[in-house]
């Protein structure tokens, strides 16, 4: 069970990672459309993976009513992968120019940022 919890914590540190590392510099534009192109295909996939993972530890709680705590954590760690999908998928309705505008960018960078820093310690652990 513990596996499916640092796996699920590897997920959101590659959906924190890849909402946090937009593209920035010369050619911003042509790098944004393509940033955008495979940013929202990438965190749909890591979601969903999160999701088989939230099953798993589902049915692995149900054989093993130990694994409840860890269960719970696992669901609720869930909550984080959808959202940061809500917000990749946010991030590709915004054109190039809007960034450098986005009053939410920068709470938003903050917040992958932790996010990303948190679950890697629990990924270099395991």
């Amino acid at each position: 069970m513990l596996g499916i919890a640092t796996e699920q914590a590897c997920l959101i540190v590659e959906l924190a990672a890849a909402v946090r590392d937009k593209p920035a510099g010369s050619g911003r534009r042509r790098k944004m459309a393509m940033f955008f192109l495979v940013l929202q295909p990438r965190a749909k996939a890591w979601e969903h993976e999160a999701d088989v993972l939230v099953i798993r530890a589902r049915e692995s709680a149900h054989r093993s009513g130990r694994a409840a705590f860890t269960c719970d954590l696992v669901e609720r760690a869930d909550d984080v992968a959808d959202e940061l999908e809500d917000a990749a998928f946010h991030m590709t309705l915004l054109n190039g120019d809007s960034w450098q505008e986005s009053a939410w960018l920068e709470p938003l960078k903050s917040l992958s940022a932790l996010v990303h820093a948190g679950g890697s310690i629990t990924c270099v652990r395991w």
